[in-house]
């Protein structure tokens, strides 16, 4: 009887519940333009509240800068400049649970030059050269 009522006080107070949050996969980051970093990443879990999202700042401490909804597998980083490399980690949290990091996603970002415009203001000649149609050697 004394057993019966403890696992019940157990039970009810929840503390002994565990709920198992996977870590992503998979993450890459994307070059889209020299101000935006596209990052995605596999989603392994079907319980998580959400994504927490690091990037690694000068100091090489990661900080967090988004924490998403549940579901998500895409984010945009805005926050980032010409001429730096950025390291990011994602992990699934539940509650104030986080599962374990994901593999770290680093990209260099450049000066964005994919359209190229030669002409004069006088010929109004202008010609637009996509670099992404360019043969490649």
């Amino acid at each position: 009887m004394l057993i019966g009522v403890f696992l019940s006080v157990l039970f009810s107070c929840g503390e002994n519940y565990t709920f198992d949050v996977f870590r992503p996969s998979n993450l890459t980051a994307s070059f889209i333009s020299s101000y935006e970093i596209s990052l995605s990443w596999m989603d392994n879990s079907d319980n998580e509240t959400g994504f927490v999202i690091q990037r690694e700042d000068e100091n090489g401490s990661f900080q967090t800068i988004f924490t998403t909804e549940p579901d998500v597998r895409l984010y945009s980083d805005i926050t980032v400049f010409p001429g730096n490399t950025y390291r990011y980690r994602i992990a699934a949290e539940i509650a104030e649970d986080l599962s374990d990091w994901s593999d770290t996603a680093f990209i260099n970002v450049t000066e964005d030059l994919t359209f190229l415009n030669f002409g004069t203001d006088e010929t109004l000649d202008v010609m637009t050269w996509n670099l992404e149609n360019f043969p490649k050697a």
